[in-house]
């Protein structure tokens, strides 16, 4: 694998992560009842709701998943999809002079020592099929949106 396609893949990955977020935050919005208030460029204040929020990832999932009413259980989205956000963000990406890079993601120190918190080597077949696994989360959350009859989301 070239360099580019790597960083095109894992690009595609974060693009999945981003709209995955903002579906779960919109879905919310429209769950609670909120009012859709969202800033125009030079805005220095809007409304706090779940799109302007700063509740983590795993936070918005959590909240989406116990919101599901009986015979939602389909439309679940999978936690473990934070465990890769997170190695994204906050891991050490290693390669030698070729492709594929491994992801390593550590803990913090405890007695001179960090667990492995994630290792993956970011093969072709592993960033496709993540990107696809993403995307697919994603799609859950539009699904139940239009199940609910909510708008906003296309």
């Amino acid at each position: 694998m070239e360099a580019t396609e790597h960083c095109q893949l894992v690009g595609a990955i974060i693009t999945n992560l981003q709209a995955l977020e903002t579906h779960l935050r919109y879905f919310l919005l429209k769950a609670h009842d909120q009012p859709v208030a969202f800033p125009k460029s030079g805005d220095k204040q809007v409304a706090h709701n779940f799109p302007t929020n700063r509740k983590s990832l795993n936070a918005l999932i959590d909240e989406y998943n116990a919101g599901l009413r009986n015979g939602e259980g389909e439309f679940s989205v999978e936690r473990s999809l934070v465990d890769v956000r997170d190695a994204i963000a906050h891991g050490r990406l290693v390669t030698s002079d070729v492709f594929p890079a491994t992801l390593w993601k550590f803990s913090k120190e405890k007695n001179g020592h960090v667990q492995i918190d994630f290792s993956e080597v970011l093969t072709r077949e592993w960033l496709v099929a993540m990107r696809n696994k993403v995307d697919k989360e994603r799609e859950k959350v539009l699904n139940l949106f239009k199940v609910r009859n909510y708008t906003g989301l296309q």
